[in-house]
């Protein structure tokens, strides 16, 4: 199939559009790009340089495939030096990559123009995910998603093949057939910025190319997880602060489902899991850990942290009859710094706090 592109004053009146095509069997992630379902994808180039109008010196080329659970991105950076690639080993969300041979996706899935999640690989495989606020113009880089991707370096180019569940997004209801995406590349020798988006925008969200042709049902997909919480309870003479997590069904369907979940790092040894059937906007209150607490203040008997510092863990909602994954979140430790406060007036009552999501 011929390569698809576009002139640059098309390009620069509004966002290009991406017709995405189904995939009968997912690729196998090496980063070679021979798998034959791309062959069906319809590939896709004409970088412009950042801000500009004007044709990347060194072009790219786009594939992106769906299947009911996942969406499929492939790039391929053309390179005729295989010596200027640069693309060491780092670990995942070291912002360091970005001084290297990288190349970025970003997704709206509502189409808003507003909210994205980005995902980043470079030339050595190396890994960053993000979630962007108000168009670009806030970043949590503290974000994690549950995504693989995996690079390789060839005699002429450098590509990318990256899989993205849909379960990592938060979908929220009314997500349709139409997302916003961007692919971008950053070439390190010479230094040359380019992607697809508007005028060779980055992250701005107004400028990200359209994505169409997704015919998901991506209603069950709704299942919100979190923010986190603290609260605090009375187990005999001693308080507790429980970290709990909100599971709201957002599906616009009763639903049965399983919710797993394991601690993350030096957290691995916790895991569990409990089934529900919740009705459309019922919530299940999901507790993960249980810990003790001491004064935050040593003359203050009204106000408590956690004495032990919560978590990392990695929450699931599975269909129940299938197991597959509709929402999964990694959940950051909730604040310890955070004061309980204790109702001295009610003894056996509390305050609840939620745990903003930093770290």
């Amino acid at each position: 199939m011929a390569l698809v592109a576009f002139s640059a004053s098309w390009a620069e009146a509004r966002p290009r559009e991406i017709h995405v095509v189904r995939a009968d069997k997912p690729p196998v992630l090496d980063g070679k790009l021979d798998d034959e379902c791309w062959v069906k994808a319809e590939p896709l180039t004409g970088f412009l340089s950042i801000d500009s109008t004007t044709p990347a010196i060194h072009q790219s080329v786009v594939w992106v495939l769906y299947d009911p659970s996942h969406l499929y991105i492939a790039v391929k950076c053309l390179e005729p030096d295989r010596s200027k690639i640069v693309g060491p080993v780092r670990p995942h969300d070291n912002g360091y990559i970005f001084g290297q041979d990288v190349v970025e996706v970003y997704l709206d899935p509502c189409a808003g123009r507003a909210d994205y999640f980005q995902f980043a690989v470079n030339a050595g495989g190396s890994t960053y995910d993000a979630f962007g606020h108000r168009g670009g113009m806030a970043v949590d880089a503290g974000w994690d998603g549950e995504w693989q991707a995996k690079a390789l370096i060839a005699q002429d180019h450098w590509s990318v093949e990256m899989a993205v569940p849909f379960a990592t997004l938060s979908l929220s209801p009314g997500v349709g057939s139409g997302w916003g995406i961007n692919v971008c590349r950053h070439k390190v020798n010479p230094r040359e910025l380019s992607s697809l988006g508007v005028r060779g925008g980055f992250s701005e969200a107004q400028r990200f190319v359209t994505l169409k042709g997704l015919d998901v049902d991506f209603s069950r997909f709704g299942f919100r997880l979190g923010p986190p919480a603290l609260r605090l309870k009375r187990v005999g003479h001693e308080w507790r602060a429980d970290v709990s997590v909100p599971v709201v069904n957002q599906t616009g369907q009763e639903r049965s489902a399983r919710i797993a979940w394991e601690g993350i790092g030096e957290a691995q040894d916790g895991k569990g899991e409990q089934n529900v059937r919740l009705k459309p906007g019922e919530s299940h209150i999901l507790t993960l850990e249980s810990l003790p607490t001491e004064k935050l203040l040593p003359h203050r008997n009204d106000r408590l942290i956690p004495s032990t510092t919560p978590k990392r863990a990695k929450v699931s909602v599975l269909e129940a009859e299938s197991g597959q994954a509709l929402a999964v979140a990694k959940l950051r430790p909730v604040a310890k710094s955070l004061g309980l406060r204790v109702d001295v007036e009610a003894l056996y009552s509390a305050v609840s706090f939620s745990g903003s999501s930093g770290e």
